[in-house]
């Protein structure tokens, strides 16, 4: 403050507010929603003199490039995690790990074996496990599946998964900020937020609508997609669009970036 330097930040991971591991000190937050703004406003791990909320910017590129219709019956576009690369490092990792990441793919697999008729997609951060010869078993078994794909495209598109979600019947996800956003659009989703050593990370943290989109055992996964497959819908479209409204203020609508122009605007010309 005394050196008059204004310090403006945007919320890039919804779930954050809602947790209690962070906190900050700014002069302006544009925020995602604002129900998240109500819980900045209220608590005492936030400090912020100026609150708009504008949205999660990133969502803007659902509303972009069309990816060409698939020749299955359905896409399903699975969002995983990257691994720890180092073979030493991953073994004290509780999510990031091979074991559990390997465990996650064969999951995944064993309902492309038994669902010939629908297109899965692995898209990732990277696509890092693909190479790792621990992997070598899960690679093999994959390559040799007609209705599976590895999505490698990020030299060229650098919003591909947000393209792909928006041309997907289902997304399947880990725990993921891009699944949060995908939820804020009304898509599809399923989160399985499990592993070979938990039930639950980041799903304790969120709001209780958004629990909905959530599993915690292979067994509540594979009966939340037998719902999807026989009713076309994981959730209705009343509690969707209740969760747009309640969770995500119907701030999903291609315009946040436009939103975020016009605060930084007007933040940037304020004086203090």
């Amino acid at each position: 403050e005394s050196l008059n330097i204004k310090t403006i930040s945007i919320t890039e991971r919804f779930i954050l507010i809602y947790s209690n591991n962070y906190t900050f000190s700014l002069d302006t937050l544009l925020s995602a929603s604002e129900s998240s703004s109500k819980i900045i406003k209220k608590s005492d791990r936030f400090l912020t003199n100026n609150l708009y909320s504008v949205g999660q910017v990133r969502t803007d590129k659902f509303f972009y490039k069309d990816i060409p219709k698939s020749k299955y019956k359905a896409r399903v576009v699975v969002l995983d995690h990257h691994i720890e690369n180092d073979s030493e490092n991953q073994k004290f990792e509780p999510i990031l790990n091979w074991k559990n990441d390997i465990n996650f793919r064969n999951e995944i697999l064993s309902l492309v074996e038994m669902h010939p008729e629908i297109n899965f997609i692995f898209r990732g951060k990277n696509c890092s496990w693909y190479n790792n010869k621990y992997h070598h078993h899960i690679k093999t078994k994959a390559d040799k599946l007609p209705n599976v794909s590895v999505d490698m495209d990020y030299s060229i598109n650098s919003w591909k998964s947000y393209n792909l979600c928006a041309s997907a019947d289902l997304i399947i996800a880990r725990p993921t900020s891009l699944a949060e956003e995908c939820v804020s659009k009304g898509m599809d989703v399923i989160v399985m937020d499990y592993g070979i050593n938990y039930t639950t990370t980041v799903s304790k943290f969120s709001p209780k609508l958004l629990r909905e989109y959530y599993c915690h055992s292979f067994k509540q996964f594979n009966e939340l997609f037998e719902f999807w497959k026989e009713h076309g819908y994981v959730i209705t479209k009343k509690l969707k669009d209740q969760i747009k409204s309640e969770i995500f203020s119907n701030l999903t609508d291609g315009k946040v970036k436009q939103r975020v122009q016009k605060y930084l605007n007007k933040a940037s010309s304020k004086k203090y």
